[in-house]
């Protein structure tokens, strides 16, 4: 009982795909059973009212096999030789925190806002609402690539648009030495969806909806990252728009002016950080590349935004998981599924049961006509 209303536990399950075997994914926590969301709100109400957080869900949503719909898929299509308008992506004041899609659509003053791109939700993964995988906005590469995975390249005059897979490599040279930089804008030691280098733990392989460790790395941050850098134990130099270092620290966590970078270290990789002092010239090297091994070009008006597993390769379905689709459902009318309240939806397996979880968005492609 939750309140004096029935409760249950539903388990949800991760279906085979490409790189993730048949699995629990977590659990959710749900009250009652409703006709309309309108009858889910008025008990969503009265739980709010005695201290416990819910959402109205509609259980049609969960994508099993008896769920019948009608689902109504809004699809907005874009003619390249009559738009006038723009095209490009947005993660909202800065990379780590989560908005809404609907925030990041009215603060960009979009016509059109679509959800994009996987994100860490666990803090135990990294920082909530930092992209997992690529991010490139404004040509700027704010998010190293898993490595591999498909990504979507957006022009901002919404010609040439493309998937390609992407990778990335990053070094910066420490006492004549070159060293190698893991990622950029994520918590060092924490590789969501993996697709890392070959000291990260248990594969460097992409790894979908999992979080690949390793204990020695460097870690590169732009301002975009957030108010402060990861904090903890390790090394973390400062360098002005100059690439000129301007601290140096035995612990990690600074903030970061406009323009200014940092590099974090932690493990052995970390240690190379002590031959750096004030007054040093650094310069990171990065090059994101395409399967052919070219480099991918990031113009001004640039755009790349990050996948997950690739589905079919073949045009016959594999899998999918309602979990990761990307869809817009309108308003449910069928007898085969109802409105429920989900006060936990759902639960990661590795998450405290009282803690509450849901997704909001890191990116979102943005639109909008002149």
């Amino acid at each position: 009982m939750a309140k004096g209303y029935p409760a249950r536990v539903e388990v949800v399950e991760q279906p085979q795909v490409a790189d993730v075997p048949t699995s629990t994914l977590g659990y959710r926590v749900r009250v009652g059973s409703y006709r309309t969301k309108v009858a889910a709100d008025a008990t969503k109400a009265l739980l709010a009212a005695s201290g416990e957080f819910g959402n109205s869900v509609y259980t049609g949503w969960d994508g099993q096999r008896a769920a019948r719909g009608p689902w109504h898929v809004k699809v907005v299509t874009i003619d390249p030789r009559t738009f006038r308008g723009s095209l490009g992506a947005s993660y909202g004041p800065d990379l780590r925190d989560r908005e809404t899609t609907s925030q990041l659509s009215r603060t960009a003053g979009a016509t059109v806002g679509v959800n994009g791109g996987f994100f860490v939700l666990d803090p135990a993964s990294g920082a909530p609402g930092d992209p997992a995988g690529v991010g490139v906005f404004g040509g700027k590469l704010l998010s190293a690539p898993t490595n591999g995975r498909p990504a979507l390249i957006l022009n901002r005059d919404a010609r040439g648009t493309s998937v390609g897979r992407l990778s990335w490599k990053g070094s910066v040279v420490v006492g004549g030495r070159g060293v190698a930089v893991a990622g950029i804008n994520r918590v060092p030691g924490l590789i969501r969806n993996c697709g890392g280098d070959l000291g990260d733990s248990p594969t460097a392989l992409p790894l979908h909806d999992v979080a690949c460790t390793d204990d020695s790395e460097l870690v590169a941050f732009t301002s975009q990252f957030g108010p402060t850098t990861p904090s903890g134990a390790g090394r973390e130099i400062v360098m002005n728009s100059r690439h000129v270092v301007s601290s140096v620290s035995v612990t990690r966590g600074r903030a970061l002016a406009a323009g200014s970078t940092s590099l974090q270290g932690i493990g052995e990789a970390g240690d190379a950080l002590a031959q750096v002092h004030v007054g040093d010239r650094l310069e990171l090297r990065s090059r994101l590349v395409d399967a052919a091994g070219q480099t991918q070009a990031t113009a001004g008006d640039t755009t790349v935004v990050n996948g997950g597993p690739c589905w079919s390769a073949t045009g016959a379905r594999t899998s999918l998981s309602s979990t990761t689709a990307w869809s817009t459902l309108g308003t449910p009318r069928s007898p085969t599924a109802g409105w429920s309240n989900a006060t936990r939806e759902p639960l990661p397996a590795s998450t405290p049961r009282d803690e509450p979880f849901w997704s909001r968005s890191t990116a979102a492609a943005l639109m909008t006509w002149a």
